[in-house]
């Protein structure tokens, strides 16, 4: 059962890793390729519709790691756990700075 749940977890990181590239391809090279900002909204609008579902497949990793694996997933986690909380609350704080700034515009 190890082994099914080991490929499972790798297809999603693997998943996680390709759809994830076009994101952080546009995003790395919007300062260097829009001219102007109706240039940088069009490179930025192109990952909107996909950036949110891109992200589902990390968090299904590391939930499939936690309920599969608990024992590595305690040791590979441990010891980041401020780095990962930093990361977190960042993630979140983006999020909510975007949907209210939508309401209000």
């Amino acid at each position: 059962m190890g082994f099914v749940w080991f490929w499972l977890v790798a297809i999603m990181l693997v998943a996680y890793v390709v759809l994830d590239g076009f994101d952080l391809g546009v995003g790395i090279l919007h300062p260097f390729l829009a001219h102007n900002e109706k240039e940088r909204q069009l490179m930025l609008r192109t990952i909107g519709p996909v950036w949110d579902g891109n992200e589902v497949w990390l968090i299904a990793a590391g939930g499939t790691l936690y309920f599969a694996f608990p024992l590595l997933y305690a040791s590979a986690f441990s010891g980041c756990a401020n780095a990962r909380n930093d990361y977190l609350s960042c993630v979140l704080e983006e999020r909510s700075e975007k949907s209210w700034c939508a309401r209000n515009q």
